[in-house]
């Protein structure tokens, strides 16, 4: 074992002084896996010359020391690549290496990878439907890649309650359920987790969603009967405001809306013409003049000319 070790270290130093590597190793080589949906990722490399530069993605499992090319990341240009694990419990190791025509960078390896245990769990997708007065269906969506790889190991833990209280934990259920014994016409939460068994793994960020139960007839006209009431109650109460706030402030309200038009006193110490009443205007009424007194004032004559 050792001499073997050993042989396949001089036959890559030997390798790397005679082809040697012009690219240098990539970095920032990183897993990202959510709902066992997986991604390989690294930082660009900029290629000595205006070659095509490309990625080749190898991966191993950890009972073996032989690296296989990923298929499904076949030579890219991309700086990432999905793959799927054969199951979610097998550990595997990836690595990624730049080319550029006879160029290449040294092997850039991740470390070993478990999606059972490194994939982020998200939340199924669900929807509530009222089946009546006192019950509701809850529809769950999972995603289906989970679904097809933990098949009947994948279960959903629901919990529920009145919005704005505490929540009630349902046992976990396989699929979509109905709750019963709930209250009519009232709001209620739900949120949906992923369990996995039989480590009972929980998921995490479970969304929540709320419906309203249908409610009776008789709770309903119940219902609008009060909210009537309540709005003849609170209209009388602004009308009889209304009307006091009138009477405490008559007078201030008359001079708003009757202002005293009458004259000023410097106004009315004037003598001024009155117009008489039934004077009419037309266009065959004669035509009045205003008397004109005109004074003229000499040494030989004085007089009134009108």
């Amino acid at each position: 074992m050792i001499t073997h070790y050993m042989l396949s270290v001089c036959v890559f130093l030997i390798q790397c002084l005679v082809e040697g590597f012009s690219l240098p190793r990539l970095e920032n080589v990183t897993i990202d896996s959510y709902n066992l949906h997986n991604v390989i990722s690294w930082s660009a490399l900029q290629p000595l010359d205006n070659t095509t530069l490309k990625y080749v993605v190898q991966y191993k499992h950890r009972d073996t020391d032989v690296w296989k090319n990923y298929k499904g990341c076949a030579p890219t240009v991309d700086t990432y690549c999905s793959f799927l694990p054969q199951h979610p419990y097998v550990n595997v190791t990836l690595r990624v290496q730049a080319q550029a025509g006879n160029q290449t960078s040294p092997w850039s390896q991740t470390q070993p990878f478990m999606g059972h245990v490194q994939s982020r769990l998200g939340h199924p997708n669900v929807t509530l439907t009222p089946v009546d007065l006192h019950s509701l269906q809850i529809e769950i969506d999972p995603d289906a890649n989970l679904r097809k790889l933990y098949g009947d190991a994948l279960k959903y833990r629901v919990l529920y309650g009145k919005e704005h209280e505490a929540f009630k934990t349902q046992r976990d259920l396989p699929s979509s359920v109905i709750i019963n014994s709930l209250e009519a016409g009232v709001k209620y939460c739900f949120q949906v987790y992923y369990v996995i068994y039989p480590d009972m793994r929980l998921g995490n960020n479970a969304s929540e969603s709320c419906v309203t139960t249908e409610e009776s007839e008789k709770e309903s006209m119940f219902r609008i009967a009060c909210l009537s009431v309540i709005v003849v109650v609170l209209s009388g109460a602004f009308i009889s405001g209304c009307i006091f706030v009138t009477i405490q402030n008559y007078s201030r309200v008359k001079d708003a809306l009757w202002p005293d038009l009458s004259a000023d006193p410097w106004i009315q110490e004037h003598d001024f013409p009155k117009i008489p009443n039934d004077r009419s205007y037309n266009n065959y009424s004669e035509e009045t003049w205003d008397r004109v007194s005109l004074i003229i004032e000499n040494d030989n004559y004085q007089g009134e000319e009108s």
